[in-house]
């Protein structure tokens, strides 16, 4: 079953971070590190705020209304410079949820999107969403044209680029079909039942939580072999005893990411969907690169900003870059260098690089 059908927790990502102290006569100073995410807030009237980002991370909060009176404001916690989508629900807990995808429109340079990055508190102030299902349903309705609780366009917030940076993508993995609607929210049977609240989205008669025929089992349009989180509950894999959250503890499941596979066959580069680097720890190089390199150079190293994306260069020319050894260093990962490549270097830093560059190399 997927965790979006569940009560979920907000979760955060952890990033690598490097803290220099400066010397003088007086002493030692060290400065405070900088901050690896920043909050979003607003009002907004009884409401579940859920964040659905490109590495596959889930982040969720609702709004406050134990104050009698209020505009019920909210707050979510976001990393820096992560592209993610936002989806409000009213009448969350009730037979009728109203589901509104929010888009982004910066009236500087009059883009938009439902994809956003920030690296700064941002204040949306009050949204005006839709309290009540579309009084056309059930049939034809007019705001929710095939009436499953999704409204067939996002809800655009005018923003400014300082605060949050609107990102216009070419394809957006997590909304295929260019609509202004996340895949999790999409309704792909036709039942009326957007996926994210239904037990068999794609109507073939099998519940989600035993069907492995998709390779997404959050359905948050991340291939699970991508994606930090495959069930979306707010807990990243690498600490999650249970990745695909079928309900079996990942120690006695046999296909822990419930693509269909064999976790034995996976492990030893079988012919299946799962791509197995050549490093010596596949599962670590993915972590690492999901938890240390995405947040700037995109899921999978694939770049959706003007940083430069780091999938399908060769191993060598990832740890030459990240050493300084090559022409233009600072293209990709030379800033990163010290914590890999000087002589004091740890012995585990350096196959932690290896198993990130196995790993990208092989994207």
């Amino acid at each position: 079953m997927k965790s979006v059908k569940k009560n979920l927790l907000a979760a955060s990502i952890s990033a690598l971070l490097t803290a220099c102290g400066s010397g003088g006569g007086g002493g030692t100073t060290t400065p405070p590190a900088p901050s690896t995410s920043f909050t979003l807030s607003g009002t907004v009237p009884g409401t579940l705020i859920e964040a659905f980002c490109d590495d596959g991370s889930y982040y969720s909060t609702t709004s406050d209304d134990s104050v009698p009176g209020s505009d019920h404001p909210f707050e979510l916690e976001l990393p820096n410079n992560l592209v993610c989508r936002l989806v409000m629900t009213t009448n969350e807990s009730t037979a009728n949820p109203v589901i509104t995808q929010i888009g982004f429109v910066d009236t500087g340079a009059s883009e938009e999107s439902i994809a956003f990055t920030s690296d700064t508190d941002v204040d949306l102030g009050h949204i005006d969403l839709e309290m009540n299902p579309d009084p056309g349903c059930p049939g034809a309705g007019t705001y929710d044209a095939n009436c499953d609780g999704v409204l067939d366009t996002p809800l655009e917030i005018e923003v400014e680029s300082t605060e949050i940076e609107v990102v216009e993508l070419v394809s957006d993995p997590m909304d295929t079909d260019r609509d202004g609607i996340i895949n999790a929210y999409e309704d792909d049977d036709g039942d009326g039942e957007p996926n994210a609240l239904d037990e068999d989205d794609d109507g073939d008669g099998i519940n989600d939580i035993d069907d492995h025929d998709s390779n997404d089992n959050d359905g948050d349009g991340i291939d699970n072999e991508n994606d930090v989180d495959d069930d979306n509950d707010g807990e990243n894999d690498d600490v999650d005893d249970d990745d695909d959250g079928d309900g079996i503890d990942d120690d006695l499941d046999d296909d822990d990411d419930n693509d269909g596979e064999d976790d034995d066959e996976e492990s030893e580069g079988g012919t299946g969907n799962h791509t197995t680097p050549s490093g010596d720890d596949p599962t670590a190089g993915r972590l690492l690169a999901a938890t240390q390199c995405t947040q700037c150079h995109g899921t999978d190293g694939y770049s959706v900003t003007e940083i430069e994306g780091l999938a399908g260069d060769s191993a060598s020319e990832l740890t030459d870059e990240t050493c300084g050894e090559s022409d233009e260093p600072e293209e990709i990962m030379g800033f990163h260098g010290g914590a890999y490549c000087s002589s004091s270097a740890a012995s585990s830093a350096s196959q932690e690089l290896e198993d990130i560059a196995d790993y990208l190399s092989g994207r």
